[in-house]
């Protein structure tokens, strides 16, 4: 990763507010947990997505079972409800990130976790 990267990825979180700078001039996350959208258009939060996929490859080759969770569901639904299925998608990320900072309140031993949830048509339309 180069320096200008990661100065866009710095920026991307302020501007975002995930980020705040206190008194002494010293950076916090703003909450302990950070949700991510693919509403986001971020170059950075579209590069942290790409690392992501790549961690989740080596991570499925490296990491004893009992430490790690993978599943896939394949069905099909109409086109016309897919905008309804990404918004159940969002609220399943939001009752995680609720769980998850009730978490970090009620334990002192904390291990990082990363979660992804991926949604994408098998199906391949040609643009009209």
């Amino acid at each position: 990763m180069e320096l200008k990267e990661i100065l866009q990825a710095f920026s991307c979180l302020r501007h975002k507010g995930l980020i705040f700078k206190d008194e002494a001039g010293r950076y916090h996350m703003k909450d302990e947990v950070i949700i991510s959208s693919d509403e986001v258009e971020c170059l950075a939060i579209r590069n942290y997505y790409r690392r992501a996929l790549e961690q989740s490859l080596a991570t499925l080759e490296d990491l004893p079972l009992e430490q790690r969770e993978f599943g896939a569901l394949f069905f099909q639904v109409p086109e016309s409800s897919v905008q309804e299925l990404k918004q159940k998608l969002k609220a399943f990320h939001r009752e995680r990130h609720t769980w998850a900072l009730d978490q970090i309140w009620n334990q002192s031993e904390q291990t990082e976790i990363q979660h992804n949830l991926l949604m994408f048509p098998q199906t391949k339309r040609t643009p009209t």
